[in-house]
């Protein structure tokens, strides 16, 4: 009777354990399907292992999570309110597909307490095209959002391409730190080592904690637009100043036909120390054979290890700059310590011609004033925001100070005139010439 028993027994537990193998996953409390949804802020939805196991307590079966299926995973991410009332939602997915993807889009729902959708917005991944394997971070803006949201919730659609990914270009050096205004910082150098012409170099800053979840995600451009084989670019990117432990850099990019821009130089540098930062000023010599416009100067900065410490930029202070014509350009570079400093340009070649505005006088007064008198020589043409640009230069030419003032009124008819007035607030000591061109 005991061995009938114990038969019985043992055939009564095979049916139980079968039972619940079969029909434990099917309840949405030890699911086992893998999901694109996620919490804030855990890190669900990473890649299952065939290790992953779930024991209980109550001596049930093991039971084995099911590997998911090739998709595009959520890996991490976070929530954050910017102070203003807006909200943020950045992360990280993985292409864990056997394709090439694209056009990832990470959709985020937010929730009340209840579990009830009460907003819904999406974004795509920073990264246009994702090998298998490949990361990409995404961030998700709120402009305003409801009071009763409580947790959201992360889904992703994409589309397999043909097209292939991007190699990845080096970063040459990096570097953060915080202003103590709400920004983070983040400078380098990225190189351009394939054998073509790139253009919309992105590089995107994804900034994690600790245990490796994604806090904030920024992204800028290169300060030159196209980087031939072999170009190096300077970045900046301005973010929210979150707390993280670790950063990452990435790079996207396009190949193109056009080429950098080249036949420029600079020329009559002065550099000076004010108000805690350094100062550049000097002016640029178009040699292109062209008129140009939004001529760009790029200063990178160095330090004894070569590795960039800032990266600063501004414009000439003239809109157009016709083949062999200068301009002046000042530039309010850096408070950081530097051992060593590159200077670079950027500009487009412009069909547009120069515009026909002629400075009628030029009288320097005080400590220092440059004023004067510009004529608009067009026949039918209203120029608007006409600008007069003043120059000063040391006795060997160096420019001491550049400063701009629009004329009163600042559009001139045809062949009407309207006065300028310039002030240079500060470093004119040592001036011993001058120079004032008309721009709008």
């Amino acid at each position: 009777m005991a061995t009938v028993t114990r038969k019985t027994y043992c055939l009564l537990a095979f049916i139980f354990s079968a039972f619940v193998i079969i029909l434990l996953p099917r309840f949405g409390n030890f699911s086992a399907n893998a999901s694109k949804e996620i919490s804030q802020p855990t890190m669900s939805d990473l890649p299952i292992q065939q290790s992953d196991v779930i024991t209980f307590t109550n001596f049930l079966p093991i039971v084995f999570k099911a590997p998911a299926a090739p998709s595009v995973n959520v890996l991490s991410s976070s929530a954050y309110d910017n102070g203003y009332g807006s909200l943020y939602i950045v992360g990280e997915v993985i292409n864990n597909t056997a394709n090439n993807v694209t056009f990832v889009r990470v959709t985020a729902t937010l929730c009340n307490s209840d579990g009830d959708i009460i907003r819904a917005d999406y974004s795509y991944v920073l990264i246009d095209v994702l090998a298998p394997g490949q990361k990409a971070p995404f961030r998700i803006f709120f402009y305003d959002y409801p009071q009763e949201y409580a947790n959201y919730q992360l889904s992703v659609t994409y589309s397999t391409t043909t097209q292939p990914a991007k190699s990845s270009l080096p970063i040459l050096s990096s570097n953060a730190w915080t202003s103590g205004y709400g920004t983070l910082y983040t400078v380098g150098e990225v190189q351009n080592n394939t054998s073509n012409n790139i253009d919309f170099v992105k590089v995107i800053a994804t900034y994690y904690n600790v245990a490796g979840i994604v806090t904030n995600v920024d992204y800028t451009y290169t300060e030159m637009d196209v980087l031939g084989p072999g170009q190096k670019g300077p970045f900046k990117i301005y973010a929210d100043d979150r707390p993280y432990d670790y950063y990452t850099l990435s790079v996207d990019y396009d190949f193109t036909t056009e080429s950098p821009p080249s036949g420029t130089s600079i020329i009559n540098l002065d550099t000076w120390t004010e108000f805690g930062s350094t100062q550049f000023t000097g002016e640029l010599q178009n040699n292109s054979g062209s008129n140009i416009e939004y001529v760009k100067v790029v200063a990178t900065f160095y330090d004894n290890a070569g590795t960039v410490v800032d990266v600063d930029y501004t414009y000439l202070r003239i809109e157009i700059l016709g083949s062999g014509q200068r301009g002046c350009f000042k530039l309010y570079a850096t408070d950081r310590s530097y051992n060593s400093y590159t200077l670079a340009n950027d500009f487009s070649a412009t069909t547009d011609p120069l515009p026909s505005l002629e400075v009628l006088s030029i009288t320097p007064s005080g400590n220092l004033h440059l004023a004067g008198q510009i004529r608009n020589n067009h026949t039918t043409r209203t120029y608007n925001f006409v600008k007069a640009v003043g120059t000063l230069y040391d006795g060997t030419g160096k420019v001491i100070n550049c400063e701009d003032s629009y004329t009163s009124p600042s559009e001139i008819g045809p062949g009407g005139t309207a006065p300028y007035d310039i002030n240079f607030y500060s470093h004119t000591s040592g001036w011993a010439s001058y120079s004032v061109v008309a721009t709008d």
